[in-house]
């Protein structure tokens, strides 16, 4: 690793030969830097073709490797692009990549890649994704690819309890093992493993994952699936059955269909599917609130003096798979709340389902800001006929 005040003196005399102006950002878990820019460095020699060009800014990635640590030996071209930025008022750049690998092992992430004007063929900048110091680096794996098959398997039943479908070949790199102090070299088998789950109409599973190519150990994971929304269903407890009808019954769990779903600050996302269901954009973890208030439901809340509508707070984890269960210690006056959100709404639906032109949903439907959960008598937030009809399905307070 190098020290600041040789990075100093290296940036100094960098400066002297190729102008004042150039800056370097330095990556203190390597001890290098990895951007150097700001500045104007002119080549030695004009190039005529892409060879040519090439040949330039290899050179330009020699002369500033006391700046970024990357020993020009362990990279190897890959690629130049073109850049038309005149279209736009400056002036046309060329951009080439070099790929660093020891011993054909390539360094996971790894590359230099150096920015020329492709007029005047001046340097403009030289950004270093590599790892110094690796050129001696041993490539040698002591667990064979077999095993590494093997092992990726076996983490992703553990990870998911799903058993993978598929798992990729085995490829030894040299991953960059990052963490709060330090960025090191660490030989790797990289296996990704997944389950496409096609037949089940679910959404895939797949994980990156790195195991020492010496010990077998696990030494980093990763989801490979990018998520840019997040899913689950609500799920909450109630009286089980008729229960509600009698003073005994068990609890079970059901879903909360067409349920509101809240953001942190309670803005309405979106409403929850039929079978509880929901998507909403983002990306996990995000916290979201619910309560017993729904698409076709007004909120619950209990007859004073037995307190308030539940809300609860829930984050979530995960892009897919999120379980909100609500009520989930069964409290008696939550569970009036459950029971009420559930059969008013089962109630809703089998009278839309059997009569769509029947208004009578109009007298307790959506609009009410509260509906009160003691259904012994007509209430002028929930009508006495709908009140009865949940009393018959199981509605109990």
């Amino acid at each position: 690793m190098a020290v600041q005040s040789d990075l100093d003196d290296e940036l100094e005399a960098w400066r002297a030969a190729h102008g004042a102006g150039w800056e370097l950002e330095v990556d203190p878990k390597i001890g290098f830097g990895v951007f150097l820019y700001s500045g104007l460095a002119d080549a030695a020699t004009h190039p005529e073709d892409e060879a040519g060009f090439i040949d330039v800014a290899m050179g330009f990635v020699r002369a500033s490797e006391s700046l970024h640590g990357i020993d020009p030996e362990t990279l190897v071209f890959e690629r130049s692009v073109f850049l038309p930025l005149s279209l736009i008022d400056s002036s046309d750049k060329i951009t080439f990549r070099f790929r660093q690998q020891v011993d054909g092992v390539p360094v996971q992430g790894g590359c230099v890649n150096v920015l020329m004007d492709a007029a005047d063929d001046y340097l403009l900048s030289v950004h270093s994704t590599g790892l110094p110091g690796v050129e001696a680096f041993d490539t040698t794996p002591s667990v064979p690819a077999a095993a590494a098959s093997v092992l990726a398997s076996g983490r992703f039943l553990s990870d998911t309890g799903i058993h993978a479908e598929e798992t990729s070949a085995p490829r030894l790199v040299i991953a960059q093992i990052e963490d709060e102090t330090s960025r090191t070299p660490r030989l790797a088998w990289f296996v990704q493993a997944s389950a496409w789950r096609e037949e089940e109409r679910l959404a895939p599973v797949s994980f990156y994952y790195w195991f020492d190519a010496r010990s077998g150990e696990l030494v980093r994971s990763r989801d490979a699936v990018m998520n840019y929304d997040v899913s689950g269903t609500v799920q909450s407890y109630l009286t089980a059955g008729t229960g509600g009808l009698h003073e005994d019954g068990d609890f079970e769990v059901k879903p909360m269909s067409r349920i509101a779903i809240f953001d942190a600050n309670d803005e309405m996302i979106t409403y929850a599917a039929e079978d509880g269901t929901f998507t909403i954009p983002g990306t996990a973890p995000v916290t979201i609130k619910v309560r017993y208030e729904g698409e076709v439901t007004a909120q619950i809340e209990n007859e004073p003096p037995n307190g308030p509508e539940r809300e609860e707070t829930h984050t979530l984890q995960n892009p897919t798979g999120n379980i909100v269960t609500m009520n989930d210690s069964p409290d008696e006056e939550v569970t009036a709340q459950a029971n009420a959100y559930y059969w008013i709404t089962r109630v809703h639906d089998w009278i839309a389902a059997t009569n769509p032109y029947d208004t009578v949903w109009n007298t307790f439907g959506t609009g009410l800001s509260r509906v009160s959960c003691d259904c012994s008598g007509p209430r002028e937030e929930l009508s006495e006929a709908a009140c009865n009809s949940a009393r018959a399905l199981g509605a109990r307070a």
